[in-house]
Formats: structure tokens, sequence, C-alpha cells
């Protein structure tokens, strides 16, 4: 039997980036860095603004793929800080959170 998780919608993030930074070129494809220069959160769960200095590090696959990790902070609007860290993989949009820290 396949348990199906219920997901509730928490927030929408609005992030302002910087330009994207090649890192390299390994045999798997193209690295690159993007700066995360700040943005807002904005939902019916969490509300805040998302700090500077996160960055999204991607690896642009040869075979298409394209694998994704953002690490970013939001500071809520009850002033506590929220690291979090996402990972995506794939063609099209899914993402997938794995860890959520809050102080």
């Amino acid at each position: 039997m396949c348990i199906v998780p219920e997901l509730l919608h928490v927030a929408d993030l609005s992030v302002e980036v910087g330009d994207p930074i090649e890192t390299g070129e390994p045999a798997a494809g193209v690295r690159r860095m993007i700066p995360i220069l700040g943005g807002t959160v904005a939902g019916p769960r969490l509300t805040g603004r998302i700090l500077p200095g996160g960055a999204d590090f991607q690896l642009s696959r040869n075979d298409g793929v394209t694998e994704l990790e953002a690490r970013y902070v939001i500071l809520t609007i009850r002033r506590q800080n929220c690291s979090d860290f996402c990972q995506r993989r794939g063609h099209g949009r899914h993402e997938r959170v794995v860890g959520k820290t809050i102080h």
C-alpha cells in the first residue's frame, strides 16, 4: 500500500538573484553558483524576508537534467531565523524540501 503525504501550502517566495557564476565544467556537465541577494516570503503559515548571502548551486548535466541545491535564510516577522535547504532534480519544476531548522 502506498501512503501519499498530505501537502500544505506554506508560503510563496520571491527571490532576487545575482548573475550566475560558472564554477567549472566537470565531465557530468556545467556547474553554476547563483547568489541570493534577498527577497520576500508571504503565505498562510510563514511570512518574512529572505536575507542576502544564500545561493543556488546548479549542475546542468549533459543528459539534460539539472540538479539544484538552494540554501537561504528567512527572517520571519516574529524575528526567528529559518535556515532552508531545498533540492530539485529534473527537467520540470518539481521541488522537494529536504530540511528546515527554526532557531
